[in-house]
């Protein structure tokens, strides 16, 4: 780290040769599984979602579908860890459903079931759980029905991004709170802590506990009660996206200036930067099974090799 708090790295780091793929219109999300990868694309005349096929550090696409019910744009997407489906949030509180072994493309609207704009989803087998000022669970097999569970947020307001493990999620928002809602409690109960200053943009889950962003402030607990940080970092400019592996402890995050940095989610070491595009780097995602790390802005898709930076992180014990 600099003598201004500002993360520096010079080591040798950028996206693989061949790997980068285009949209028409700008890549406003991304996810990997399964070999996959799926992105989705922000607003316009002609939203278009994406499936490639991602063979070590070259990506192929294999499938694109106009989706004319998300003109508000895709603000996120996840796709299952057996890779048979892939999911869209729009802007406006509709998910789209792809399944990708019949190549069939379904709607749900679930904004009439949930209070306040549809913020962020994550997808835990076949539960669907979608965030706005409470956090509601959906079974995808019953469709649009009803959530099976929901949990308000009260004072912590709208959920900015969603993170899910064991059916615990969490979820960063207003007034520098991160919040977990347990809903293998019943009935569900919600936990926050005020960690930052700023609202919190991003949170996610960790080898090394839980990592947050608000602002340029990147910030790591070994949980969300400790008492002080295990680590933090600065970026030049405001986080907008973060993504975490566990498999080699390691925590990435993409900026609005375009920069991606990966560190050592243990010891918050930056292990490597780079500025791959012009406007946010505005989706990351590691694939579980090689580390490799796929990132999205501007109309491009980015693939960096995993030798880059694996072997600079601390080992898995």
């Amino acid at each position: 780290v600099s003598a201004t708090g500002m993360v520096e790295i010079s080591s040798p780091f950028s996206p693989a040769a061949g790997s980068t793929q285009a949209h028409t219109g700008l890549v406003s999300t991304v996810a990997t599984a399964h070999g996959k990868v799926v992105s989705g694309e922000a607003a316009s005349d002609d939203p278009k979602i994406k499936l490639w096929q991602l063979d070590s550090t070259t990506l192929r696409e294999i499938g694109a579908v106009s989706v004319p019910e998300a003109l508000t744009g895709i603000l996120s997407c996840d796709i299952m860890v057996d890779g048979r489906a892939a999911l869209f949030l729009s802007a406006d509180g509709g998910v789209v459903h792809w399944d990708l072994r019949a190549d069939s493309v379904s709607f749900l609207d679930l904004s009439t079931h949930l209070d306040g704009d549809v913020t962020c989803m994550k997808q835990q087998e076949t539960d669907l759980f979608v965030g706005s000022d409470s956090i509601a669970v959906f079974d995808l097999r019953m469709g649009s029905k009803p959530p099976k569970l929901r949990a308000s947020l009260a004072d912590a307001g709208c959920a900015r991004s969603l993170d899910v493990a064991e059916s615990k999620a969490l979820f960063g928002a207003k007034a520098g709170l991160v919040g977990v809602t347990d809903f293998n409690a019943d009935p569900p109960v919600t936990t926050t802590h005020k960690i930052h200053a700023a609202p919190v943009r991003t949170a996610r889950y960790t080898s090394a506990g839980v990592v947050s962003a608000a602002g340029p402030r990147i910030l790591s607990t070994l949980s969300l009660g400790a008492s002080e940080a295990a680590w933090t970092q600065t970026m030049s400019t405001d986080v907008v996206a973060l993504a975490s592996t566990p498999r080699c402890r390691l925590t990435s995050c993409g900026t609005a200036d375009g920069r991606v940095a990966v560190f050592d989610a243990s010891s918050g070491t930056c292990v490597a930067q780079c500025k791959p595009y012009q406007g946010a780097t505005w989706g990351l995602t590691h694939c579980l099974s090689t580390d490799t790390l796929v990132s999205c802005g501007d109309s491009a898709i980015h693939v960096f090799r995993p030798q880059a930076y694996v072997a600079l992180s601390s080992p898995v014990l």
